[in-house]
């Protein structure tokens, strides 16, 4: 790889068990990376596809030491994904019970509580033993005793 040590390539491999992929860069003859770790934030895990284009960044130290960053889109091409609203969401909260609504498209059946954070005897902390309700609108949320309710974070099945 040349003095360049950004590059976007297309996936050809994923290995989910290691969480890399290698990746075919078009501008090298279809040359095929060792396999690259994938970059992403903390308790996050999502791969990119085989297919998929991706950002790459290399060290100075080999062609086969690098990083891949996440997918891009309008490479070559390529149109971004048709009106997939987005499937977390965060809601600020105060006190110790909360009516949270859905994000509009969201369905009770789709919608799931991702974690909840709060104060506990003034430590700010992830709860458990939080109790919540699904509406047709929306979740009531109340927070467990001795404490008091800071954000929550959703999720939704994406299909």
């Amino acid at each position: 790889m040349n003095q360049r040590t950004i590059k976007i390539g297309t996936v050809t491999a994923v290995s989910q068990e290691t969480g890399a992929v290698r990746v075919s860069f078009f501008d090298m003859d279809a040359a095929v990376s060792a396999l690259l770790p994938v970059i992403m934030p903390t308790g996050v895990v999502q791969m990119p596809k085989v297919k998929d284009s991706v950002v790459c960044i290399f060290l100075s130290s080999g062609s086969n030491d690098g990083f891949c960053l996440g997918g891009t889109y309008y490479i070559q091409g390529e149109k971004l994904p048709t009106g997939t609203p987005a499937a977390v969401r965060t809601v600020k909260l105060s006190g110790t019970a909360a009516s949270v609504p859905y994000p509009e498209g969201w369905k009770t059946d789709d919608t799931f509580i991702l974690a909840m954070k709060g104060v506990v005897k003034g430590q700010p902390q992830q709860l458990t033993g939080y109790k919540a309700t699904y509406s047709g609108s929306g979740i009531n949320i109340e927070a467990p005793p001795d404490s008091a309710l800071t954000a929550v974070m959703l999720g939704r099945v994406v299909t």
